[in-house]
């Protein structure tokens, strides 16, 4: 008889989040999962709004901010940790629903995500207000990595590079298309304006990810959701 094959998620109680700058995971042992488990995925999704909001933003208060953001967390809300009936505990189709509501894994700028993310440890995402800081991601090596905006494995090409911060580029309607900013999510609201002032957040998930041994698929963790955090501009 083949062996049960289960990744166990990361748990809501190891995620803090400050206002809308910081989030703090504690990443889970991989204790009886080693054998399988290949790494820890983060997800993510950019968001444009006219409404700034520099608090905790809380999961009842997203469509405010833009439609398409509550409709990807109610979509993916069945399958995540936050649906205490969910009885998903290992799958192979998590990442695809993810992307396909437009979520991509990030990436660092200098250093092998998947290297830097160590069961057991600490990781830090960390939205600095500072001019000239790019968002970035510490571990437990105490080096902050800036974060990278997926190219699709070559499919789109970020606009206007692939820091995660706010600008013109990024928050344009013209430039979020399949082959430019494929990561971020127009706002349709009637009362949208892209002549105001328009600002970007993103949502975040965290799950595990394998390979089953008897099937080799992929396999994942019920993803965690982590939150909203609010990108700032570079130079200001």
């Amino acid at each position: 008889m083949d062996e049960y094959v289960y990744l166990g998620p990361v748990p809501e109680g190891n995620v803090t989040v400050d206002f809308n700058n910081r989030a703090v995971i504690t990443l889970p042992s991989i204790s009886g999962e080693s054998t399988y488990f290949t790494h820890f995925a983060f997800y993510y999704r950019i968001y444009v709004s006219n409404i700034l909001n520099d608090g905790k933003i809380p999961s009842d208060d997203l469509g405010s901010l833009n439609p398409a953001m509550q409709s990807d967390y109610s979509y993916i809300y069945p399958y995540s940790t936050a649906n205490s009936s969910s009885t998903l505990s290992t799958n192979t189709t998590i990442g695809t629903i993810l992307s396909g509501r437009g979520f991509y894994e990030f990436e660092l700028e200098g250093a092998n995500i998947r290297n830097e993310l160590n069961p057991s440890n600490t990781v830090e995402i960390f939205i600095d207000t500072a001019p000239g800081s790019h968002p970035a991601l510490t571990t437990g090596s105490g080096t902050p990595y800036p974060l990278y905006r997926s190219t699709g494995e070559g499919t789109f090409t970020p606009a206007p590079d692939r820091y995660f911060n706010n600008s013109s580029d990024l928050n344009s309607a013209e430039n979020a298309t399949a082959t430019k900013n494929a990561d971020v999510a127009k706002n349709t609201s009637p009362s949208f304006s892209e002549d105001a002032e328009r600002y970007t957040y993103i949502s975040l998930y965290i799950a595990k990810v394998g390979i089953d041994p008897y099937t080799y698929a992929y396999i994942y963790s019920t993803p965690t959701f982590i939150g909203i955090l609010r990108l700032r501009n570079f130079d200001s």
